[in-house]
């Protein structure tokens, strides 16, 4: 989530709304109601076979990560109010747009986000959001 002056971005992991499919973003002009995991939760980030730089077969996919030299982006689907703007993958710490077609950024196609650190190294700890490409 990013907020400025003017509006608020939010990318949005799930969703029960049976014709949208989850990971898409949303920029609303009044307060809008975003669920936030806090400033600690942890990012954790599984690399297989995909993960390399170069390999552009999940540059569309929603929900993948790319990890690059300056970046860490996650690819989100257009908002569904506004047919304007377009798809794309957002940087995770500026929630700014990212070239993720360039040779150096690989795929991550399967994370999950813990509350903190600590919390991934619990018994019996459970993550509070999983995903993997299907």
């Amino acid at each position: 989530m990013r907020q400025t002056g003017q509006s608020t971005v939010c990318a949005f992991l799930e969703t029960k709304d049976k014709n949208r499919e989850p990971f898409f973003l949303s920029v609303s002009m009044e307060d809008i109601v975003c669920m936030s995991y806090g400033t600690e939760w942890l990012l954790d980030l599984t690399f297989d076979a995909n993960t390399y730089p170069g390999n552009n077969q999940y540059f569309d996919k929603h929900g993948v990560i790319h990890v690059g030299e300056t970046a860490i982006a996650i690819n989100l689907d257009r908002p569904p109010e506004n047919i304007r703007l377009s798809a794309g993958a957002f940087d995770l710490k500026t929630f700014k747009t990212v070239d993720v077609h360039r040779r150096t950024y690989a795929p991550v196609t399967s994370w999950k986000i813990w509350h903190t650190a600590a919390a991934k190294h619990q018994a019996n700890a459970k993550p509070l959001f999983v995903f993997a490409v299907s």
